[in-house]
């Protein structure tokens, strides 16, 4: 898969790409009115519609649970929530976990870790040890993916810490990920430096695991143009998103244009940003 693509025109040249996936956080389930693959790539038997009404299918978070919904009732009540000795799931690649019955007719199989990104599982539970099945549908097989884990840097300005001192500045950004991902390992993806000096990155972390803003610390403003250089590397989440762009810092006695959007709503405008020397960064609505 290729993961470069540049904005066209524009200083910041973000290399990296978000996919778009509708309901990564949660389970996608087929219901069994839908026509799905099974099995080791045979057609879905129709005969399980007589049993299973949903399962886990399609594109899934890494940190999804797998479920199997059946049509009546399987277990009672005193039997939910307790993990199951007997091995009733077999996955390929492996996945090891637990499964317990969340209610009297729906069987989840929870992963000990979190799935890996981009790949393809097939699956096989044991239907025949929880209902009676006839002897070629004693195993039920589903398939699933989880979504490849991709990155997307997005870069919001220069600020300063004091009005009253410009020598110093700040980066703001935000640095997405298409999946789930541990925040740790988000922080080592991005790098920052000027003029070789590598400069501190502080993070603050969304609740959903997905949206991670930063801040490039103690850039330095000068007398003369600089840059600050970004490198981005999502190996530590395992995404094959790599890329580089710089960001200006204007001179002392430079104004710069930092921003401008166009804002939707009630009413539609132009907000631009304007950094002025000796300045706080000012906006202007047109």
């Amino acid at each position: 898969m290729s993961l470069k693509s540049f904005f066209a025109g524009g200083k910041a040249k973000i290399a990296a790409i978000i996919l778009s996936v509708a309901a990564a956080s949660v389970a996608v389930f087929y219901l069994s009115t839908i026509k799905s693959k099974a099995g080791s790539g045979d057609e879905f038997n129709p005969a399980f519609k007589a049993y299973v009404s949903a399962y886990t299918g399609g594109v899934i978070s890494r940190e999804a649970p797998i479920q199997i919904k059946f049509v009546s009732e399987v277990v009672k009540y005193d039997q939910l929530n307790t993990t199951i000795e007997n091995e009733l799931f077999k996955f390929k690649p492996e996945i090891k976990g637990t499964a317990k019955w969340v209610d009297v007719n729906t069987i989840q199989f929870e992963p000990d870790d979190a799935l890996s990104p981009g790949t393809s599982y097939e699956a096989s539970f044991k239907i025949g040890e929880v209902l009676k099945m006839p002897e070629d549908m004693e195993a039920f097989g589903f398939k699933f993916q989880t979504v490849p884990q991709i990155v997307e840097v997005n870069i919001d300005g220069l600020r300063t810490y004091d009005v009253h001192n410009l020598t110093k500045q700040k980066l703001n950004g935000t640095l997405s990920t298409s999946d789930v991902a541990d925040v740790a390992a988000v922080e080592k993806i991005l790098t920052a430096k000027q003029d070789g000096k590598v400069l501190n990155i502080t993070w603050t972390h969304d609740g959903d695991k997905r949206t991670h803003y930063f801040q490039v610390d103690s850039i330095a403003r000068k007398e003369q143009k600089g840059k600050v250089e970004l490198a981005w590397d999502g190996s530590s989440i395992q995404s094959e998103t790599k890329g580089t762009t710089s960001y200006d810092v204007p001179a002392l006695g430079d104004m710069i244009l930092v921003s401008a959007k166009a804002v939707q709503g009630e009413e539609q405008y132009l907000e631009f940003q304007v950094l002025l020397p000796f300045r706080e960064p000012l906006t202007f609505v047109l």
